[in-house]
Order: C-alpha cells, then structure tokens, then sequence
C-alpha cells in the first residue's frame, strides 16, 4: 500500500505533495467561483433594490410637491394674499425646517462613537500593564 500510514512507507512524498496542491487549489478555484456567482446575486439584488429606492423617493417627492403646489393654490385663496408671497413663506419654513434638521445630523458627527469600547480597550491595556483602570462613573 503506497500512502501515509502509521509506521508504513511514504511512499511517493512529491506526487502526495502534488496531489495536496491540486486538491488545495480545486477546493479554492470553487470557493472562488462560488463567491463570484454570490458575488453576481448580490450586485443584481442591490440595484434591483437602488432602482426601487430611487423610484419611490422620486415618486414621493413628485407627491409631495403636488401637495405644496395644492397648500399654495388653496392658502393664497383663503388668506387673500397673492400665490408667489404663500409659496415664498413656505420656502422660507421648508428652508427653516431643513437647516434645523441638518444641524442636529451634523451634531451627531462631532460626538465620538464606541466610546464605551474604547473605555474597555483602555483599561484592558492599563490592566495589562499592571496599572489600576479609572473607576465607572454612573
């Protein structure tokens, strides 16, 4: 029996090297293919999914400016003000609207993320350094 077996003879040492190659190399080509197809489903189901995404956005801003359009027609008829004063004012609160929002979102860029992670990583290395972590507050 030509092989690796306990207390055998080893037989052909560079053809089972070879053979340990080969098999290494089917088993990543597959994995690799395997990936590419996952790889291909996945681009599909992504701009599928952005062509969707895209479409209702578009579709809800179309809706929603008919309705500003409407708000407008029907404020300048009951407050008898002409319509381009009606649709300035609400430009005007849209815009108002829009600055405050984007502040609070930027707000949150400035603040630091995984901060109790990085508290833990800290007193992990004072830890191992032989150094007392601060105390928890709270």
């Amino acid at each position: 029996m030509g092989g690796a077996e306990p207390g055998g003879n080893l037989g052909d040492v560079p053809g089972m090297l070879r053979g340990f190659g080969r098999s290494v190399a089917a088993y990543l080509d597959a994995r690799l293919r395997l990936a590419g197809i996952e790889g291909k489903e996945a681009a599909g189901l992504a701009a599928k999914s952005g062509a969707l995404v895209a479409s209702g956005a578009g579709l809800l801003f179309l809706g929603y400016a008919l309705v500003v359009a409407g708000a407008v027609g029907l404020l300048s008829g009951l407050l008898g003000w002409r319509w381009e004063i009606v649709a300035l004012v609400l430009a005007a609160l849209h815009a108002a609207a829009g600055w405050l929002i984007l502040r609070s979102g930027l707000r949150a860029f400035g603040k630091p993320m995984f901060e109790a992670s990085l508290q833990e990583f800290e007193n992990d290395r004072r830890w191992l350094e032989g150094t007392k972590p601060p105390r928890r507050r709270g």
